[in-house]
């Protein structure tokens, strides 16, 4: 029922592609940007605080960096996978596999 919308206009999906690529295109710097935040206030806690805040610094350091290497490794491993199939970043789209022997 939801997708009929789809079915009746197929010519949209590629619009709604569209949009999500731009979606993610614009979240991935600001997942970046808060994850490198995360880091950076664990910093300034781990340094301006006593004995008692500085495992919260360093906690807040360390998921800082893991969020950083969750989101650098998928893109990352997105681009590779792309790359290996010959998906090419803003290139037309592969062309579909056909039956061998048919026009």
């Amino acid at each position: 029922m939801m997708l009929t919308p789809f079915v009746l206009y197929a010519q949209d999906f590629g619009n709604l592609l569209e949009r999500v690529k731009g979606y993610l295109r614009t979240l991935l710097p600001i997942a970046i940007g808060l994850a490198l935040l995360v880091f950076i206030w664990g910093v300034i806690i781990f340094i301006s605080a006593g004995d008692d805040k500085r495992a919260e610094g360093r906690q807040k350091m360390l998921w800082g960096i893991i969020g950083l290497f969750v989101i650098v490794s998928i893109w990352g491993l997105v681009s590779f996978i792309g790359n290996s199939i010959g998906v090419v970043p803003g290139g037309p789209p592969p062309a579909s596999p056909g039956i061998p022997g048919l026009p």
